[in-house]
């Protein structure tokens, strides 16, 4: 387990939403690299967890809709309200949306393993 900041153990989860082959291959690298993920396959289902989840955590949306995008976005700052900075959003797409307004990062596919836990490290580190 990755240190973190909850008492002397501290589990860093990843809510990671997508239900294709890039979401499997996203959770199965993050799990061999000591995170904690839960997989979800809609962002209807993601916000729940954003109601409930302790950070550290963060969000990885998998080719989210725009339109549900933003409203998971509005939807996660109106339930945390101040606490929702300490739940960075990662998209993982295959193209850069127009708006990427409150998504801390976004990784482009086809996915760098690499990369995409480069991305997840730096912003865990930063919380």
């Amino acid at each position: 387990m990755r240190a973190g900041s909850y008492g002397w153990l501290s589990v860093q989860r990843v809510v990671l939403v997508g239900a294709d082959e890039d979401a499997e291959a996203a959770r199965d690298l993050l799990v061999g690299a000591g995170y904690s993920v839960i997989m979800v396959e809609t962002l209807a289902q993601a916000q729940e967890h954003a109601r409930t989840i302790a950070p550290p955590a963060l969000f990885l949306l998998d080719e989210p809709p725009q339109k549900g995008l933003l409203a998971f976005l509005t939807g996660l700052r109106s339930a945390r309200g101040p606490e929702a900075h300490a739940l960075p959003v990662v998209l993982l797409s295959a193209r850069v949306p127009g708006s990427t307004a409150g998504v801390r990062e976004v990784v482009v596919k086809p996915m760098v393993a690499a990369l995409l836990l480069e991305v997840v490290q730096r912003l865990f580190e930063a919380l």
